[in-house]
């Protein structure tokens, strides 16, 4: 239990980093159409559309074929999430969520192995 302390105590260390995503609404973030991203994939798959390659109300109504430049991994989540009941809001919020907590524990197990010592791999993650 004492290796999984420090562990336990980095994860609640990020959470203030991630905190004010819990409010609700959407949170202001620099690319507001993730919520749209995922929005449009959900949409590509109801079509049979898979890999989804064309949006289709982006590009003022003629489709558009965005994620030949945006990497799809996210939003193929974020489709996931929706099906299970979380709105599309929420969806991106927990992407984001996860990818705090999981560059932080990534981060802690790197750098508890390269130093030797759980209290460095702690200081690298936060």
């Amino acid at each position: 239990m004492k290796n999984y302390a420090w562990l336990i105590l980095t994860v609640l260390a990020i959470i203030p980093a991630f905190i004010s995503l819990i409010r609700p609404g959407i949170h202001n973030i620099q690319d507001n159409m993730q919520y749209f991203r995922i929005y449009e994939m959900s949409k590509c798959f109801e079509d049979g559309q898979f890999p989804c390659r064309w949006v289709p109300d982006m590009g003022y109504g003629y489709g558009y074929p965005l994620y030949f430049f945006y990497p799809p991994g996210p939003y193929y989540i974020g489709v996931g999430l929706h099906y299970l009941g979380f709105e599309y809001i929420d969806c991106v919020k927990l992407l984001i969520v996860g990818g705090f907590l999981m560059s932080g524990v990534a981060m802690y197990l790197l750098a508890s192995e390269l130093f030797k010592n759980k209290f460095g791999g702690m200081m690298s993650a936060l």
